[in-house]
């Protein structure tokens, strides 16, 4: 196992991003400015498009994906 960084390509509200099957979030912040996500990942494992929704603090939320 492995602890990646994943910049996210911005502050949209859905996006999606390819990490390898199973991994696990760990954290999201922001690094120089740049929102990023560490995943605990097994590089090992195929590379999956995982769905993500960004909402800032306070925000409304109207629909949130189900896993």
């Amino acid at each position: 196992m492995k602890i990646f960084k994943y910049p996210l390509p911005g502050l949209s509200v859905a996006m999606e991003i390819s990490m390898p099957d199973g991994a696990r979030i760990l954290c999201v912040q922001t690094q120089n400015g740049v929102p990023c996500i560490w995943a605990l990942v097994d590089p090992s494992n195929p590379m999956i498009r995982r769905g993500l929704s960004v909402v800032g603090t306070g925000s409304d939320v109207e629909h949130m994906p189900q896993d």
